[in-house]
């Protein structure tokens, strides 16, 4: 399944055509992007893409009076029931920006990540997630979805948390890889990304891709 056929699948959103998510994005992979513009651009990256996906979302016809006449409106029903769940460390800034279009939403914070290559063990540490119902919408942010192995081991834990209407995963570059593991092991998630990558190196790092998120947003850590 090549980047054409992904774009395709009814369960993968890709915002290629949405060109100022695009600059955005372009941004972000500049290797003299400094960490506070990085940050930034994160959070706005965040917010567009939320817009952009409540109109997936259910909503309601409503009846308004303006100072003139009677008319009718939409209420995004399913804004009231949006639980977020935040990857540490690179999904803080991404996430914020979400939670300017969804201010509503419920917190989740999830510390995982993954090992070196070739391994790429999964480690999850910390995990305080909400309980969910049937009319939830859950959003897993993280700004690079390479293997797919940390998304689809979070989503495990998710969902041995309560019900969901949706399960989606957002981010903001993704390699086919990523994607087709997530598609793969869960049948009821959908993708949605602001653009699909050509491929992961041997190092599991997406290419081009943009470095790692996490170290351009804070600095890189110190090494024990």
């Amino acid at each position: 399944m090549g980047i054409e056929d992904l774009e395709k699948n009814d369960r993968v959103i890709s915002f290629k055509q949405n060109l100022a998510i695009q600059e955005l994005v372009d941004e972000l992979r500049d290797k003299n992007t400094d960490p506070i513009k990085f940050r930034k651009g994160l959070n706005k990256l965040g917010r567009y893409m939320g817009y952009e996906l409540s109109k997936t979302f259910d909503y309601e016809v409503i009846d308004i009076e303006t100072p003139v006449t009677h008319t009718k409106g939409v209420r995004i029903s399913d804004k009231d029931n949006i639980v977020m769940i935040n990857i540490l460390r690179a999904a803080i800034p991404f996430i914020e920006g979400f939670y300017k279009v969804f201010p509503k939403a419920r917190a989740g914070i999830i510390s995982a990540w993954r090992g070196p290559a070739p391994e790429s063990k999964i480690t999850v540490e910390y995990v305080k997630v909400p309980k969910t119902t049937k009319n939830d919408i859950i959003m897993i942010g993280d700004p690079m979805l390479a293997t797919g192995h940390t998304i689809s081991r979070i989503i495990d834990e998710v969902k041995g948390r309560g019900d969901f209407k949706r399960i989606i995963v957002v981010a903001v570059i993704s390699a086919p890889e990523g994607i087709k593991e997530i598609l793969s092991k869960h049948k009821d998630v959908e993708v949605v990304t602001a653009v699909i990558d050509e491929k992961l190196n041997e190092k599991n790092y997406i290419v081009p891709g943009l470095g790692d998120a996490g170290d351009r947003c804070f600095g890189e850590p110190i090494k024990k």
